[in-house]
């Protein structure tokens, strides 16, 4: 609570009470999410993903894969109507098997909701939705970058002077280059703020560049000598 004198107001728990037209007015508060209090954690072991939830009566768990390494997973924002709750879930798969390759893995997961007696139970399933095989090359050892707005994922890793960029509606991919080509730049970063603006790092350095692009993933510009480490208030894949 905040010291005030007589002439002022107090903000308290998740209502605010406001002056208009000289009357007092209370703030409406935030609807609880669905799955308030419920979490959904996962564990990469290599060629396979381990889930679980937790928060109900009913905790539950499975796996995904198989990978050649899943390195890096995130999830999209939650589509709720009535008591279900449906989101994608990407996992990048660095691959270095035959192919040599670099997939997208996209699932849906789905919780359906109900509370009984103030206790809730959560009815969880995560199912394959499509693979994208990435305009990307892979070895040992190399290190992921993806991250997302509303629109695409974006995803590299540390051995490629490029990043795929992944419609999320249509898996339709282009890539972008590094806006420095007279030296090897691979990308070092990915990282997406709040408002969806994403911006890709290529290298480190007086030789590092970047390219940045809108909430609808549209090119915004791009460069070089821009040392770029993070967004404040990002939200992006987690790395294994």
């Amino acid at each position: 609570m905040i010291a005030t004198n007589r002439n002022s107001y107090f903000l308290a728990g998740v209502s605010a009470l406001l002056m208009a037209g000289g009357a007092m007015v209370t703030a409406p508060a935030r609807a609880a999410a669905l799955d308030e209090n419920i979490a959904t954690s996962y564990t990469a072991l290599g060629t396979s993903i381990n889930w679980q939830n937790d928060g109900t009566n009913t905790p539950q768990s499975g796996t995904l894969g198989p990978f050649d390494r899943a390195c890096a997973i995130l999830e999209s924002k939650p589509v709720t109507k009535g008591d279900v709750m449906t989101r994608s879930l990407y996992v990048l798969d660095a691959g270095n098997g035959a192919a040599n390759t670099v997939v997208l893995n996209i699932y849906t997961r789905t919780d359906t909701i109900t509370s009984t007696g103030g206790v809730k139970s959560d009815a969880e399933t995560i199912v394959p939705r499509g693979q994208v095989v990435l305009s990307l090359t892979s070895q040992a050892g190399v290190v992921c970058y993806m991250a997302a707005n509303d629109t695409s994922v974006f995803a590299s890793t540390s051995i490629n002077n490029q990043a795929s960029i992944i419609e999320k509606k249509t898996f339709a991919q282009s890539t972008i280059q590094s806006f420095v080509t007279a030296t090897n730049n691979p990308v070092t970063q990915i990282t997406v703020d709040v408002e969806g603006v994403v911006f890709v790092t290529f290298g480190t350095g007086p030789s590092a560049g970047f390219a940045e692009f809108n909430d609808e993933s549209q090119y915004l510009a791009a460069g070089q000598n821009f040392n770029f480490t993070v967004l404040a208030g990002t939200t992006n894949a987690t790395t294994f």
